[in-house]
């Protein structure tokens, strides 16, 4: 449970992301992406993470970010959902430029599946609740639906109620 308590931890005291003066545009996207001579690097005595990246993604095309470590994939999907700020250039969503999006319109775009997803020691229900400290358990087996988890659910209905399906 220790995974979990440090969870809330972190939910409850990382002070917020600084979005002030950002709009929330109705934004209906489309999906167009366009980096334009992006440039970032982690801090001033480090090289850049990312060296002018000039790049457009077209509605609806499936593009793969490859290459070897340290490349700079991930700082490439961090930049774009704004978690680290860039240097100079542009990110532009649909002809809008990124930084005058607010990040709840940012991230409500996309979404992110983590290249190393983990769970906590702890029961099936005890993952699907992390930063819903007061959740019913109707509202976890919502969350359990959204994350398709619905079949297993059903198969083990009585232990969930139970919060009783370990993990690990």
């Amino acid at each position: 449970m220790v995974s979990v308590e440090r969870i809330n931890d972190y939910l409850t005291n990382v002070p917020a992301e600084d979005d002030e003066g950002k709009s929330e545009p109705p934004l209906e996207f489309s999906g167009r992406i366009e980096l334009k001579k992006v440039f970032l690097r982690y801090s001033r005595y480090l090289p850049l993470a990312l060296d002018d990246i000039n790049v457009t993604i077209a509605p609806g095309e499936k593009v793969a970010i490859i290459g070897r470590t340290g490349s700079g994939k991930t700082t490439f999907m961090q930049a774009l959902l704004r978690t680290i700020s860039i240097e100079s250039g542009q990110i532009m969503l649909d002809g809008l430029d990124a930084s005058t999006i607010s990040l709840k319109m940012l991230r409500k775009v996309f979404g992110v599946v983590p290249q190393h997803p983990f769970i906590f020691s702890g029961s099936l229900y005890e993952n699907l609740a992390v930063g819903c400290e007061h959740a019913s358990e109707d509202q976890v087996a919502t969350i359990a639906r959204n994350a398709h988890l619905g079949r297993i659910c059903r198969i083990l209905k009585e232990r969930l109620s139970s919060k009783r399906i370990q993990l690990l």
